[in-house]
């Protein structure tokens, strides 16, 4: 990568484009967008790109948790900055009420939850970013077809690995489980 492209919002650094000089003009091919908070994205055209950027700056701050969802295929989130990686992709999503949406990308999303006041990280790899969804959506179909344990019990849900060690937690919120913040009475 020889040279690099930096954009800036209200005088803030947003991102870096490094370009590679292989061809001319610049490959895009080899193009990396760099995030100063460690997002990354490997993309085949400045289309992608920009979208990308567009989005990303977007939804920054927004903090929604993740709803466990047992009618999801994959793990989803409308939210760029949820990502460790992401690569564009565009797959055709049925939601419930039958309409068919579509995702921009397909990646690494991260998620951490505290329990008792220690955090645990759970990565969620395969998971698409769906720009028209409102809400991320942790697929419970994917967690078990990992192997982990997702249990339901007195309004919480604990997620757990085939040897027993706690991998994320949350509550129950109106009708729905979400991982959040978890203390359990003793």
């Amino acid at each position: 990568m020889k040279s690099s492209l930096s954009l800036h919002i209200r005088g803030i650094l947003c991102l870096t484009v490094k370009v590679c000089d292989c061809e001319n003009p610049p490959c895009v091919t080899h193009a990396v967008v760099a995030d100063p908070l460690g997002v990354e994205v490997t993309t085949s055209s400045v289309s992608d790109r920009v979208a990308f950027l567009t989005q990303y700056q977007s939804d920054r701050g927004v903090e929604k948790p993740w709803i466990l969802d047992s009618g999801a295929s994959c793990h989803m989130t409308p939210f760029p900055s949820d990502f460790l990686s992401i690569q564009p992709t565009r797959k055709s999503i049925t939601v419930a009420n039958g309409v068919k949406i579509f995702s921009t990308g397909v990646g690494t999303a991260k998620t951490s939850t505290r329990v008792h006041g220690k955090e645990h990280r759970l990565n969620l790899r395969d998971a698409l970013l769906v720009p028209d969804l409102t809400e991320r959506l942790v697929s419970i179909h994917k967690l078990d077809a990992l192997g982990l344990v997702v249990k339901f019990e007195n309004s919480a849900v604990t997620i757990s690995d085939k040897a027993g060690k706690l991998v994320a937690a949350g509550v129950k919120n109106g009708s729905v489980y979400q991982l959040s913040d978890f203390r359990r009475e003793r």
